[in-house]
């Protein structure tokens, strides 16, 4: 097998070469699939080689250590990355049936954005929220909701932002306590 290893110089090549046997041995050791983390774990080697000639300094330990060292940190970005919750999430189909038995699609059952549907729920839920709020509570959770801040609320209402805060805080608390039915 031909390895591209890309811009090294030709004396980092040789020595790339010379060493190569620690990236078969390096996978062999952890059982890895060499077609699936030969080209993972060669590019921390590739990086090896080059620290490894820029920086004298880790010329006081042996290259091995610090190939080894450079293809676990690949390896575990490698792992880490795949543990991520956006390649884990569980794909549907909205073409899949939205109940057992049923010829009703997943697809069928969500509405449109901007539909009348949407604004119905928002302002159900919008009800159920500022049921439990004074008057005043909820036309400034309103200007929160409609990207206010703080300050600019206070000085609409013409009250103090500590005041604002504080009326937060109590919006906060009595929402908070609700329970859900």
């Amino acid at each position: 097998m031909i390895i591209n290893l890309g811009k090294l110089t030709e004396e980092q090549r040789e020595f790339a070469a010379k060493y190569h046997y620690l990236v078969e041995n390096f996978l062999k050791f952890r059982r890895l699939d060499r077609d699936e983390y030969y080209d993972i774990i060669i590019f921390g080697f590739i990086r090896a080689v080059r620290k490894y000639f820029i920086h004298q300094e880790l010329q006081i330990y042996s290259f091995s250590t610090i190939a080894i060292y450079a293809m676990k940190s690949d390896l575990f970005n490698h792992y880490r990355k795949q543990r991520r919750k956006m390649r884990n999430a569980v794909v549907v189909s909205l073409d899949a049936p939205a109940y057992d038995d049923s010829d009703i699609t997943i697809g069928d059952t969500v509405a449109a954005p901007g539909s009348i549907s949407d604004y119905i729920d928002s302002e159900i839920l919008w009800n159920d929220i500022t049921l439990n709020i004074p008057d005043e509570y909820a036309e400034i959770l309103r200007m929160k909701s409609d990207g206010y801040n703080n300050r600019e609320i206070a000085k609409k209402r013409s009250i103090s932002v500590k005041d604002i805060d504080s009326m937060i805080e109590q919006i906060r608390e009595t929402v908070g306590s609700m329970r859900p039915v």
